[in-house]
């Protein structure tokens, strides 16, 4: 099944921006960082709780997802691709998405108070650190078992792909829908099912 053209959302959102921000000659690490201030704006938002505040929490989070995107391919498109740009990205996914759950759990205990969120986004985030931290390694991704594993692609992978990318404008919806918590029960727990098979695949490859 191949990718629909408009999927993932957040990519089809950053191709008009990738010219301005080349022809205005702002460079990636500048998007990178326009992503990040973003984010923090983003987290603040939602950390006061209530409807309009998430609202404008899920769109400096959906931004820097937008900007995320774009980084990359104003790198390629100008030649300035580099080790350190490439590391202040991971900074950037890192710091915005930790900031996202703290944030979103503490405007959801405001909120709702009595409930478990608070806990919830700091597992979240703290499982963000151990993702993070593996991603400076470059250690996090799991190698594929064997040499026929790239010739048989699996059909559904841009769905995994769209939920990766598009995760932001799920949050935005869900803001929309005044349904967040959800969002803090799925960090909590997706978190540990990127780091922990990437840990074992570690220690497998360490093994004598």
């Amino acid at each position: 099944m191949k990718t629909p053209p408009w999927l993932p959302l957040n990519s089809a959102l950053a191709r008009p921006l990738i010219p301005l921000f080349v022809r205005g000659r702002i460079s990636a690490n500048t998007v990178t960082l326009l992503s990040i201030a973003a984010g923090i704006f983003g987290a603040i938002c939602l950390a006061q709780g209530g409807l309009r505040s998430t609202l404008l929490g899920a769109g400096g989070f959906l931004l820097a997802n937008v900007l995320d995107e774009c980084d990359g391919k104003v790198a390629r498109e100008t030649g300035t691709a580099s080790r350190f740009g490439a590391l202040l990205d991971t900074w950037a996914d890192f710091i915005v998405h930790a900031a996202f759950f703290l944030g979103l759990g503490i405007g959801t205990a405001r909120h709702l108070p009595g409930g478990p969120w608070l806990m919830l986004g700091g597992i979240a985030a703290a499982g963000n650190l151990v993702s993070f931290l593996l991603d400076l390694r470059g250690l996090s991704g799991v190698e594929p078992k064997g040499p026929n594993s790239a010739a048989s692609p699996d059909r559904f992978a841009w769905m995994t792909e769209w939920f990766r990318v598009d995760f932001s404008v799920l949050v935005m919806v869900s803001a929309l829908l005044r349904s967040t918590g959800w969002i803090l029960w799925a960090g909590a727990i997706g978190v540990f099912l990127v780091w922990i098979p990437s840990t074992v695949a570690i220690a497998a490859r360490r093994r004598p």
